[in-house]
């Protein structure tokens, strides 16, 4: 059978074989030395030709993977940021008007007003229909009527003040989430890579186990196949066979022991590895609610406390 034809398998491949990249060259014809001229010699070794663009180069070749001048590959990753998140919009102004809509209700209410005392002039003239004359308001009338207009233009005021307040506030607040998201989430994806490592720890650990069971089983069948295959007395075997095979004897289950105090060793690492990657999952869990708390805080949804079930309004 042709080896060009042969089968190759290779660990996480497709299975066809790959050629190194240094074979891959680029096609170009073949040349007889002997046919060309001096002339021709002598120019082209002074004047050698330039390196193969590499346009030129996926041009000829589209299927070649070794290009001479590779292309720069940023080595250092960048850092991994926590995503921005943005409160949704909120009407402040709406939401302080709603407030003292009330306030200012119940104060436009209070209206100053003052019977006049037209007695004299409806009993002069008492078909009369004209306007009778307002008499001057009272100093006391006043007075009420202008603190009622110092009230309300202070209330104007102090709604405008309130404003401003909870805009700051709002702004103050969200900066502060967003660092505090941002630093709960770097803890969290720092958990993450820990538990991901004690992952690929136990999987390492799990090929190591079936590693050391193999050698177990070879020593401890070893071990029982020579206890079987003592010389028998009866075939008049000499005093040295008998020392080679209790010195073989001895060695094959010092083997077996060795390979069983492995194995319990390895147990008993696997045990404490379990339990770290208990421990260390409850800790991600814990992380990723704190992570999601300050999510959720920034989103502007309502937050629910876990421990009474109930919802409070949104901080932001």
């Amino acid at each position: 059978m042709n080896d060009r034809w042969e089968t190759r398998f290779t660990f996480g491949d497709s299975g066809l074989p790959r050629r190194p990249l240094a074979s891959v060259t680029v096609p170009v014809p073949a040349q007889h030395v002997h046919g060309v001229a001096l002339t021709e010699r002598i120019h082209r070794a002074l004047n050698p030709e330039p390196p193969v663009d590499l346009f030129e180069l996926g041009y000829r070749t589209p299927l070649a993977t070794d290009f001479s001048k590779p292309a720069a590959v940023e080595t250092a990753e960048t850092e991994a940021t926590a995503p921005v998140i943005t409160p949704p919009e909120r009407d402040l102004n709406g939401e302080v008007g709603e407030l003292l809509e009330s306030v200012f209700g119940y104060l436009n209410q209070f209206v100053v007003f003052e019977q006049p005392d037209n007695f004299d002039e409806g009993y002069r003239d008492p078909l009369s229909t004209s306007k009778p004359p307002q008499p001057e308001k009272s100093r006391e009338a006043v007075e009420f009527e202008t603190r009622k207009s110092t009230l309300l233009s202070e209330l104007r005021t102090w709604s405008g003040s309130l404003i401003q307040f909870l805009t700051d506030h709002r702004s103050w607040r969200t900066a502060e989430l967003r660092q505090q998201h941002a630093e709960a989430w770097a803890v969290a994806r720092t958990q993450d890579a820990v538990v991901a490592g004690i992952v690929a720890e136990g999987q390492q650990a799990a090929a190591e186990m079936r590693r050391l069971k193999v050698e177990q089983a070879k020593a401890r069948l070893l071990a029982e196949a020579h206890v079987e295959a003592e010389p028998d007395l009866n075939d008049l075997p000499s005093q040295q066979a008998l020392d080679q095979w209790r010195v073989t004897d001895e060695r094959l289950k010092a083997a077996w022991k060795a390979a069983d105090e492995a194995v319990s060793a390895e147990l008993s690492r696997q045990r404490s590895l379990r339990l770290r990657y208990e421990r260390e999952v409850i800790k991600r869990r814990a992380l990723r609610q704190v992570e999601h708390d300050l999510r959720v805080k920034l989103g502007g949804e309502d937050v629910k406390d876990l421990g009474t079930g109930l919802v409070g309004a949104p901080e932001v």
